[in-house]
Formats: C-alpha cells, structure tokens, sequence
C-alpha cells in the first residue's frame, strides 16, 4: 500500500510540479499498478497528447490534453474508443466510442451527452460531450485539464487497452494512439525512457503552459493530497 502511495504521490508531483519529483516511467504489467495512462495521436499534421492520472480521491482521474496542427476556426470531437489502434495504424479499425454502461445503443431514439447528467446520458468515453472539443487557438494548439469521474483504471470503465481517436469536424478520423498504463518507478531526473519511447521529461513537458485557474487549483490540489497521504503512511 505504501508503494503505490509513493507511486501516485510521484506521478502526482511531476505533473503538478513540472518535474519537481519525478520517476522513471515504467509500462505497467498489471492494471493495478497503474497511476500513469498516456496515448499521444498522430496523423493528418496533428500531433496529440492525452495523459490520464489515477485522482487519489479515489474518484475517477485527472485528464491532461494538448494538442497542435489543428486548422484555426474549427471544433474536433475526440472519443474513447473501443479497441485499440492496430499495427497499420488504421484509426477506423478502433470500432465505435467506449460505452460500457450501454448508454447509446441501437434502442435509443437519440444520443444527445448532458455533462450535468453525464452518467446516464454520456457515453464514458465521449470526451468531447462531457467536457467539450478541441477549440484551437489561432496557431492551431489546443490545450484542456479537467476530472474525468467516471473513467478508471479497473473495472468495467478502465480506460486501459483503448484508444483515443481525435475527429474532423465532419467525424473523419483523423488522429488515434493507444492508451498505456505506466508505473512510476522512483525518483529519477534521468531522460530514461520507458519501452514506448515516454521518458520522465515527457511527463513533466506541457506543465510549462498558461491554463485555466481550475486545472492548476487541480493540480496544486492532487499533489497537496499526494503529500499528505505520504508523510501520513510514513509517520502513522
């Protein structure tokens, strides 16, 4: 229990802290050990990257978004997707969005996301409806921080073994990657780099960015926990 409190306090501070504290990124084995969940998309000159971090709350997890190449002057749904990305990188072979809840299905009249009713209406992986699309400023860069409740790491709602799949307006599929999990291994200023080419660098890159008062007080708020469960397992 007390790793994987160090573990979340480590992923926890490097986000918040912009690598402060930071380790060595390790890809997860067992879902359980999981803290960290990248997918970077890539393709018609977008370059993506959606980081997922376990809320030691217990209560869904932290979402981190940024993205550039976007044209100026358009909306990009993005969405959890069912299967992951094949070999050939085919984003039509990831299926349909992620909805383990059977929110829209063949009987539904209609599927219309109301984040304010977002368990009974949205689909757990649409992204987009619950917290809104990629709006790019006018150098084509995108960037959002938010909770996502209802997404996890285990049980019927893990997000692990997905993908993300960033939309055209038009609903083309444009850009896709796998979902990984990762374990954080310990401290370590190193570039070492885990088996997908994700070093310690690259969870702290992007923290360096003007964002909304609501995801720093997110941030700020997830590392304050972060050390307050680890000097209280240490000094119980």
């Amino acid at each position: 229990m007390l790793t994987k409190i160090f573990s979340v306090a480590l992923a926890a501070a490097a986000l918040a802290a912009g690598g402060a504290a930071q380790g060595a990124l390790e890809r997860a084995a067992n879902a359980n050990d999981v803290v960290v969940a990248i997918a970077r998309p890539q393709g018609s000159g977008i370059k993506a990257e959606i980081r997922f971090v376990r809320e030691l709350s217990g209560s869904g997890l932290h979402v981190d978004v940024k993205a550039s190449g976007l044209p100026a002057g358009q909306q990009f749904p993005y969405h959890i997707h069912v299967s992951p990305v094949p070999s050939n990188g085919n984003c039509t072979a990831t299926g349909g969005h992620f909805d383990p809840t059977g929110v829209n299905t063949p009987a539904a009249a209609s599927y219309k996301c109301q984040p304010d009713n977002a368990a009974a209406t949205c689909e757990v992986g649409d992204l987009a409806g619950m917290y809104g699309k990629m709006v790019p400023d006018g150098k084509g860069n995108f960037i959002a921080s938010y909770n996502a409740a209802m997404l996890s790491f285990g049980g019927k709602n893990s997000i692990l073994d997905h993908s993300v799949v960033i939309h055209a307006p038009n609903l083309t599929r444009l850009a896709c990657d796998n979902i990984v999990g990762y374990v954080v291994s310990g401290p370590d200023s190193s570039t070492q780099s885990s088996g997908d080419g994700y070093s310690s660098k690259d969870v702290a890159e992007g923290n360096r960015r003007s964002s909304s008062s609501s995801g720093a007080s997110v941030r700020a708020a997830s590392l304050s926990a972060a050390l307050l469960l680890v000097a209280g397992a240490v000094f119980a």
